[in-house]
């Protein structure tokens, strides 16, 4: 089968066909479904291109601002400008490094002795050793299951031993546990919320 020429679909598609070509051509289309599709293809074409002139003839015809890249320019500098001054002027104002939370624990003697503090902060615990002789002692916060999670080694000088808990743990229930050698002598209870 002999198909359309593309400068026959061309003029074709920019209506520039005419008798008795068109007629040829016209009946050629109604039997041929690649040239069909060929012509499609052109008039789509030729729809951008008009459509991409007509543009640019609108955008001629408008006053020329020479000004305004110079505005938009500065506009753009000036909204950078005010988001490094939030950055570093305002946000620090909202955003506090957290603090290291002290926590006193006595001896677990009930529901009621439950200490509480902030999850994910820093924690220094301070643990009730009344009565415990001087000397080498472990202590290891657990979890719930019995998980260490936290272990450190410290001296009893006082009635006082603290303990800086550096790991920044997540809200739930957690055992502080001291040993002495491989006895447990003194257990308290912790909740993160």
């Amino acid at each position: 089968m002999h198909h359309l020429e593309d400068d026959i679909i061309e003029r074709y598609s920019l209506g520039r066909v005419e008798e008795p070509e068109l007629t040829e051509v016209e009946e050629h289309l109604l039997i041929c479904s690649q040239c069909q599709e060929r012509v499609e293809a052109e008039d789509q074409f030729t729809r951008a291109a008009r459509a991409a002139l007509s543009r640019k003839e609108s955008a001629a015809r408008e006053p020329s601002r020479p000004w305004s890249y110079l505005t938009t320019r500065w506009a753009g500098l000036a909204y950078a400008g005010a988001a490094v001054l939030a950055i570093f002027f305002l946000l620090p104002l909202g955003v506090h490094a957290p603090a290291v939370q002290t926590i006193r624990l006595s001896s677990l003697r009930g529901p009621s002795e439950r200490a509480s503090a902030r999850a994910n902060t820093a924690l220094q615990l301070k643990l009730d050793v009344t009565g415990l002789a001087p000397g080498a002692y472990g202590a290891e916060l657990a979890d719930t299951a019995g998980k260490p999670l936290w272990r450190q080694s410290k001296p009893v000088t006082g009635a006082e031993l603290e303990l800086d808990v550096a790991d920044r743990l997540p809200a739930g229930s957690y055992w502080v546990r001291l040993y002495r050698g491989p006895d447990q002598v003194r257990e308290f209870s912790l909740v993160l919320q």
